[in-house]
């Protein structure tokens, strides 16, 4: 599932590729990506104008679109971007394409459909309407104590609920609970202060070593976790099988032997 440093990959991507391109034409292919707009609405705000400007927030990507508002991207799970010039490159499960005076397409592909196209007026108004929280990158330690402290509930679900940090999923909440030596699993009402600044910390030192290795997992440090996630992989630390768990419906997972 793409998390904060996929989509600022994806902002980077779409910034060298896509900007000040006139658009020639667009076609939805699945009506289930579009979020409170509609195909025709879409091509009216889209097609002789051009993508100006990028921003990401949290998990999602804002383009301004010149003369309107933004367009808004979120990838769920599967939602990957790809910009091509020959129709034979066209990405499989190829949702919306945006096609560009020059010849060449912005393809958004999702196999799940659980990304979401749509439009908004500013990135200001799409925060405040979603309800996110500060985006994990931004946030302050000062910030990141008041939002997580107090809560009852375990600490993996704290970091991944977009509404007290935007940003982090799945799988980067067990990197970074790895790196803070805390079990996912542990209630946040069992943690200490000292503990929630482990766990800011190893946040801010994931996220900017990930996005220094572009999302790339294989670049990721050896002492990493997400270079080998999987149940039964040695412990990049201590050397012991990893365990998995399920949570709220996902799977996550930690060592026995260096979290607790």
């Amino acid at each position: 599932m793409p998390e904060l440093p996929d989509v600022e990959h994806f902002r980077d991507y779409l910034q060298e590729t896509s900007l000040n391109q006139k658009i020639s034409s667009v076609q939805v292919k699945d009506n289930r990506i579009l979020k409170d707009v509609d195909q025709s609405s879409l091509r009216r705000l889209l097609v002789d104008n051009r993508f100006t400007e990028t921003f990401r927030y949290g998990k999602n990507i804002f383009l301004r679109i010149d003369k309107a508002p933004w367009l808004t991207l979120h990838f769920g799970m599967t939602g990957d971007l790809k910009y091509y010039s020959e129709p034979s490159d066209k990405p499989p499960f190829e949702r919306l394409s945006i096609v560009f005076s020059n010849g060449s397409t912005l393809g958004y592909s999702d196999q799940r459909l659980f990304g979401r196209i749509g439009v908004t007026s500013s990135p200001e108004d799409f925060i405040s309407e979603h309800h996110l929280g500060k985006d994990a990158l931004e946030i302050d330690k000062d910030d990141f104590l008041k939002v997580l402290s107090g809560k009852r509930r375990s600490i993996k679900n704290l970091l991944m609920d977009q509404r007290l940090i935007a940003g982090i999923g799945n799988e980067y909440s067990d990197e970074i609970l790895f790196q803070a030596g805390i079990l996912p699993q542990r209630g946040s009402d069992s943690l200490k202060r000292e503990d929630f600044l482990k766990i800011f910390n190893s946040m801010k030192m994931v996220l900017k070593t990930a996005l220094k290795a572009h999302g790339d997992k294989k670049r990721f440090p050896e002492s990493f976790l997400l270079r080998n996630r999987r149940k039964g992989a040695k412990c990049p630390g201590c050397n012991t099988a990893m365990e998995s768990f399920r949570l709220g419906g996902r799977t996550g997972y930690f060592c026995p032997g260096c979290q607790v």
